[in-house]
């Protein structure tokens, strides 16, 4: 997969999509030159060829995605550049999980009574866990968001018992976060 290649050429692209141009006294002779090359009308063929829909999202191991790397492997040998090894493909294992919908449920369970979620309007799952099935019988708290930033006062565990309990959290990061800081807590 190229996926390093795939992210390098979008970024490229957006760059000259929507970032400021610099003035010629900021570019160095070479710069300067391949930037007076810069053409709107092959941007948006990059683009629309990268974002048609026969991509598919371009989801990682996908045929799309393997359309765009090798798109941009073409693009970039097109460019005269020279790939790190003799390929710009460079190939790696990853691990991909998958939440299949109907037929993932959750019942919350109190004495006698249960209550069936619907996935996708009660409850969502990340398909983070090696376990087909599971199943959990214990007591649940709630802790928020689940973020413990201590030097900005944030802790969504001060008055919460959680050992030996199941720990249920909203996804994205607390309101008192911003900028990078609060997309890494986001995204965990």
């Amino acid at each position: 997969m190229v996926q390093r290649a795939a992210s390098t050429a979008a970024f490229c692209v957006a760059l000259l999509c929507v970032g400021r141009s610099p003035s010629a006294e900021q570019l160095p002779s070479p710069a300067l030159a391949a930037a007076t090359e810069i053409r709107s009308d092959l941007i948006r063929t990059h683009m629309a060829f990268l974002a048609d829909d026969q991509r598919q999202g371009r989801a990682t191991g996908s045929p799309g995605f393997d359309a765009a790397a090798r798109y941009v492997a073409e693009q970039f040998t097109d460019l005269d550049l020279q790939p790190p090894q003799d390929t710009f493909r460079q190939e790696f294992s990853i691990q991909q999980r998958q939440v299949i919908e109907d037929r993932t449920s959750l019942t919350i369970a109190s004495g006698q009574t249960r209550e069936e979620l619907a996935y996708g309007r009660d409850f969502v799952s990340y398909g983070k866990t090696a376990a087909n099935d599971i199943a959990l019988n214990d007591e649940i708290v709630f802790v928020g968001d689940g973020v413990t930033v201590a030097r900005r006062g944030i802790d969504a565990y001060k008055d919460v018992r959680a050992a030996g309990r199941i720990v249920m959290a909203f996804a994205g990061a607390s309101a008192g976060l911003r900028g990078p800081e609060a997309g890494f807590f986001a995204d965990r």
